[in-house]
């Protein structure tokens, strides 16, 4: 199906467009944390710890974040999502070692 669907595309768009990854232009659901949603997410992290826990938790994040009306839900997977991305660039694929 995908040799089909390639040779398919190279014959209808030619094979800048075939070699070219696209997104979709309607996502399945809609982005919830973007902009300043992510950074009151970081600088709530990298804040100051509630009394009496030495760490944040995902759980404890996402219980905050609610209670702050930074997001209306928040799940444990948004935050390690967001976290994750922001917190080690390394593993974002734009970054790089400066020579």
């Amino acid at each position: 199906m995908t040799i089909w669907q390639t040779a398919r595309s190279y014959c209808e768009a030619g094979i800048e467009k075939t070699l070219t990854f696209k997104s979709p232009e309607n996502p399945p659901r809609p982005v919830i944390v973007t902009g300043e949603k992510e950074v009151r997410i970081i600088v709530l992290a990298c804040g100051t710890l509630p009394e009496g826990y030495s760490r944040w938790t995902l759980r404890l994040l996402s219980e905050k974040l609610v209670e702050l009306a930074i997001l209306p839900t928040a799940i444990r997977e948004t935050v390690r999502r967001t976290l994750k991305t922001e917190l080690r660039p390394h593993l974002n694929k734009q970054w790089c070692i400066p020579v």
